[in-house]
């Protein structure tokens, strides 16, 4: 299995915006994704970078959050431990040397790895996103009005 700048792009996403065990927020990781990479990530990109992470047990689906594993999580704190700050370009390419080194000789299985989440969902959640990010363009450009 060979693992692209999109898996890795998606992973240092959830990375980023998860909250503990409750995970990520599909919003959330579109977020962090765009804040990354400084677009906003294909339906396609998400489907098939949650089934390979999912498929080498990197990521964790529940109810249509996604989270890290203790797996993923034990390379990050040896490879950045306790950093305050890291160029989120180069962790990306870092992210995705690590994945192509120790799970690129992993066959991709027979067995499907569905995902719950839906393009309606990805639509919808990107959706919410651009509000949110056009409603804080809109009040930071926005002359406030002398009294």
């Amino acid at each position: 299995m060979t693992f692209e700048y999109s898996d890795a792009w998606l992973l240092e996403a959830i990375k980023f915006s998860e909250k503990g065990d409750k995970g990520s927020t599909l919003t959330d990781i579109i977020q962090a994704a765009d804040y990354i990479n400084h677009s906003i990530m294909t339906n396609s990109e998400f489907v098939t970078g949650t089934t390979k992470l999912k498929r080498i047990g990197l990521i964790i689906e529940e109810d249509k959050r996604l989270r890290t594993t203790e797996k993923f999580n034990e390379w990050w704190t040896e490879k950045y431990g306790q950093k305050s700050k890291i160029s989120v370009l180069k962790a990306m390419e870092e992210i995705e040397k690590y994945l192509n080194k120790n799970f690129g000789n992993v066959d991709e299985s027979t067995t499907e790895i569905k995902t719950e989440i839906t393009d309606a969902d990805l639509d919808k959640s990107t959706k919410d996103y651009l509000a949110m990010a056009d409603e804080i363009i809109t009040k930071l450009t926005t002359k406030k009005k002398k009294r």
